[in-house]
């Protein structure tokens, strides 16, 4: 068995009860057409137009669809990011990460923990948990204690996200794991992957022994591997073992998602989503309800920072079957600070992010509003300011007046990389850009992006080009595929794109009614 990055690589070839049978129906021609070098050909690509990836020193190739990635890195988050890049490009089985991270100058190991404790310290999340941080050089562990798994990742992340860190060590043990049947905790799993809308569960089965729980069967993509174990890791679990679900390379098939997006009745899917709801850690301490009408959530109870209000409606956007999303949230900090400690904290936090940590920004906060100004290359870069801002102590709102320069590519993200997009930022608003294709050359890098995107049937898709506009026409089978299509076609050159894809399940409902 391959170990890669921590993450066993799928095999290929077993049996696993009568979904192997549709495997090997569906698998047809589609996973031939996927050549090594066209894969490592698209993954560069992806990781070259990717703006948070600040370095061209990345290395790309592939074995049977095992991508390796070798070079230099100037920062752990960038390194991180490229691994959940790759893994998004369509025929990528499993991602080697032998990305080196060798920050653009050296930093003393003391002064690595204290921003690494300050980043634990100024992130809600984190802020309540005992958790001791030792650094070696840029190599940092985190020992102590976490509430649970998500507490822990949560941990980990805000840790990689620290200039000069290198590589992040999870040693949190998880306080107080609930006794839980193993009957009960593979409920749980099927129930969150069934609601996943990042992950087409037809295909998957789940078995639970004694807390250790083994994914098998079929996905589409090694982003879809990735976020279906971690779909796994409920309250109860020890071990998920996930080696024996295997990523086929085949082009999207109805047969993945049977039965995904059938219509659900107001109260199933308004446990859904109060279920994905409890499983974010932001809001874990914070009384949210959720009411839904239709295909519309509203959200409504309190919460204790920005953040948290932001977060509670990207989790709901994964929930199968919400259509759209009314945020009543009321953001009551637990904690006053005064203006001048407010702008102090965030200055730090901007300064101890690598993505940021050049730039010109200036902060002020002024009766619980932090205000952002200065000029930064990427959308990228000024949401991500903007998160930093919504999660300081005693913020109700954030007035965010950075400039993005006016050639910057669009706010393209990856539901599967991005917590968010540019529906979280009311400043963002799609701009025609410039043309400096031909139609026929645009329509046709839109294609490459549609063919290798993991979310999308390419075939379903069609795309039309005029004066540098492109039409999008065709279904799909879920909101997040339509919005999916239209950044592969920003992706692909487009000035400007027009999304007149239909959603399937939309179809079928207005089509009963």
């Amino acid at each position: 068995m391959d170990h890669v990055d921590g993450l066993q690589a799928p095999r290929r070839g077993l049996a696993f009860g009568a979904a192997a049978l549709i495997v090997a129906a569906l698998a047809g021609g589609a996973a031939g057409q996927l050549t090594d070098h066209a894969i490592s050909d698209a993954v560069d690509d992806r990781i070259g137009e990717d703006p948070a990836i600040r370095c061209e020193g990345i290395d790309v190739s592939a074995a049977n669809g095992l991508v390796t990635l070798s070079g230099r890195v100037d920062c752990l988050s960038c390194r991180l990011r490229a691994d959940a890049v790759a893994q998004t490009v369509r025929g990528v089985r499993a991602v080697i990460n032998h990305l080196q991270v060798v920050p653009p100058t050296g930093r003393l190991a003391e002064s690595v923990i204290r921003d690494v404790e300050r980043a634990l310290l100024y992130d809600p999340v984190t802020a309540q948990q005992e958790i001791k941080v030792q650094a070696e050089g840029g190599v940092v562990t985190l020992t102590g204690a976490a509430n649970d798994w998500p507490h822990k990742q949560a941990a980990w992340a805000v840790a990689s996200q620290v200039l000069g860190v290198t590589e992040v060590k999870n040693a949190l043990l998880i306080r107080g794991r609930p006794a839980r049947g193993d009957a009960e905790i593979e409920a749980e799993i099927n129930q969150v992957l069934r609601w996943d809308g990042l992950v087409d569960h037809a295909l998957i089965e789940v078995s639970v022994h004694k807390g250790l729980v083994k994914l098998s069967g079929v996905v589409a993509s090694a982003a879809e591997f990735a976020r279906a174990r971690e779909d796994a890791q409920v309250a109860g679990v020890e071990i998920v073992d996930a080696s024996p679900l295997h990523v086929e390379r085949w082009t999207r098939d109805k047969e993945l998602r049977r039965g995904k997006y059938a219509p659900a009745d107001a109260a199933e899917l308004q446990r859904a989503a109060q279920q994905a709801l409890g499983r974010q850690p932001r809001l874990a301490n914070f009384a949210v309800t959720v009411e839904i009408r239709g295909h519309v959530a509203i959200l409504r109870g309190t919460v204790g920072n920005l953040y948290a209000r932001r977060q509670a409606e990207r989790t709901l956007r994964t929930v199968v079957g919400i259509g759209a999303i009314t945020n009543r949230l009321k953001v009551r900090p637990a904690e006053a600070a005064e203006d001048p400690v407010i702008a102090a904290d965030l200055r730090l936090a901007l300064r101890r992010d690598p993505h940021l940590a050049d730039l010109p920004l200036q902060v002020a906060a002024s009766g619980g509003v932090a205000r952002l100004a200065g000029t930064v290359d990427t959308y990228f870069q000024k949401a991500r300011a903007e998160d930093l801002a919504s999660m300081a102590r005693g913020i109700y709102a954030v007035s965010n007046q950075v400039e993005v320069r006016q050639d910057a590519a669009a706010f393209i993200t990856s539901p599967y990389v991005d917590e968010g997009d540019g529906r979280d930022y009311a400043w963002y608003q799609p701009q025609p850009r410039r043309i400096v294709r031909d139609d026929e050359t645009v329509r046709a890098a839109i294609a490459e992006h549609l063919r290798w995107s993991p979310y999308i049937n390419a075939d379903a898709v069609q795309v039309a080009m005029h004066a540098g506009v492109a039409t999008l026409t065709g279904s799909v089978a879920c909101d997040t595929q339509k919005r999916a299509a239209e950044h592969s076609a920003y992706g692909g050159g487009a000035a400007w794109v027009v999304n007149e894809l239909k959603v399937e399940h939309e179809l079928v409902k207005s089509a009963k009614e």
